[in-house]
């Protein structure tokens, strides 16, 4: 009976070694086809064990050239962080983990001594208990190089992009600018002369009236137009830049307080017009001399192109959409082709003869300018024939704040 339990306990010894034995094997064939690094040291800091891929990420062909110890490694490598700041040898990957930290992807970079070679890896690892009091460290590497690499080109050139797209802004503003002044300063310096022309050709006309024949008399009245449409022109073009160089003020605005006051200044031309207001007790956020530009034009246009229609008829609606305010003026004029409506908005843009409709072409411009000033948005929809309709869309104000209703009546 004792022989056949020692030969039992043999048997079993045997079957556990060659377990044991299965086992190692089959962790040896995943450590050897892992795509990542693996390096295993003892408690002493004794390099145990590379795997393939932990050699090629090295560039080493002989495991025996590190597998030694930090020391013998640190003889041919220089670890240091992403960027650039050298680590003494009690810092690196391995020594932290011996000294009992977690890593979990810390990123370095790994420079070889002997020749141009550097790579970025990163690196986890920790402490793992084998069993009879042996401690080993395992140590997980990534080659993150070529992320790196793309990463930081992405961020160059998203630098390089921003600081392109910031000087070339900085440039179209202050040439905007200069073009502002350009404009402002022609516009002053037209007026005096024109008034001259003005002045004297009314002069000639009243006071030698009787010798000119009617094509004399013909040409005075055609330079009187002229004159009057050119000072037209300038009165506007120095709107349009004054515009830019407005104090921007945003506030609350009432709308059921505001529309009255700004339609009192058309009220000897509206007398003639249908008009519809529904704009409820709505406040939005506005700048009220902007808003007023934004709507006398507007406004101006709505009588201008539907005077010859059989009953002209406006109307003017405010609705609450998602935080914001779309108010719109209707007309039942002529409309226009909304093949040209890139063009509506431009300055000096104009889509009727101005014999039919007089203006300047600077209205609807002047509306854009003013909604983009507040951050808000303008536009349009039409059919020829069929009437237009101008949108106009603010934000609503929510915090409680003075309440300024006034209207300038300059613009």
């Amino acid at each position: 009976m004792q022989w056949l339990g020692t030969n039992t306990d043999v048997n079993d010894q045997r079957s556990e070694k060659k377990a044991r034995r299965a086992t190692e094997k089959q962790l040896q064939v995943v450590m050897e086809s892992m795509s990542e690094g693996l390096v295993i040291s003892d408690s002493s800091g004794k390099l145990l064990h590379w795997n393939p891929a932990a050699l090629r990420m090295h560039d080493i062909s002989n495991a025996e050239e590190v597998l030694t110890n930090l020391r013998s490694f640190a003889r041919l490598y220089e670890l240091s962080t992403v960027e650039g700041a050298v680590l003494p040898i009690e810092h690196w990957p391995l020594a932290r983990i011996l000294g009992g930290e977690q890593l979990h992807d810390l990123e370095l970079r790994v420079r070889r001594l002997d020749r141009e070679w550097t790579r970025i890896f990163s690196y986890s690892g920790a402490i793992l208990q084998c069993g009879d009091d042996k401690d080993l460290a395992f140590m997980m590497i990534k080659d993150i190089t070529e992320r790196k690499y793309a990463e930081e080109a992405l961020r160059d050139a998203k630098v390089n992009l921003e600081h392109k797209v910031n000087e070339r802004t900085a440039q179209l503003v202050a040439k905007s600018k200069e073009l502002e002044n350009f404009c402002y300063s022609v516009s002053h310096d037209l007026r005096a002369p024109l008034r001259g022309i003005a002045g004297y050709s009314r002069l000639l006309f009243e006071s030698y009236h009787e010798c000119l024949d009617e094509e004399g008399r013909s040409f005075l009245k055609n330079i009187g137009v002229a004159t009057t449409h050119m000072s037209s022109l300038i009165e506007d073009l120095l709107s349009y830049s004054k515009l830019e160089r407005q104090k921007l003020s945003t506030t609350a605005v009432r709308l059921s307080s505001f529309l009255p006051q700004l339609l009192d200044q058309f009220k000897d031309s509206i007398e003639n017009a249908r008009l519809t207001v529904k704009v409820d007790d709505l406040r939005i956020s506005a700048d009220p001399d902007g808003l007023a530009i934004a709507l006398r034009n507007l406004i101006d246009n709505a009588l201008k192109f539907s005077r010859f229609a059989p009953e002209p008829a406006i109307e003017i609606l405010a609705q609450p959409a998602d935080g914001y305010c779309i108010l719109s003026v209707r007309d039942n004029g002529i409309g226009f082709d909304m093949r040209f409506y890139h063009k509506i908005f431009e300055i000096f843009q104009r889509l009727h003869r101005a014999e039919d409709y007089p203006g300047t072409g600077i209205g609807l411009a002047m509306v854009h300018k003013a909604m983009e000033r507040m951050g808000g948005r303008v536009w349009a929809e039409s059919e020829v024939g069929g009437g237009a309709v101008f949108y106009l869309e603010l934000p609503l104000y929510s915090t409680p704040t003075a309440v300024i209703p006034a209207v300038s009546a300059s613009g």
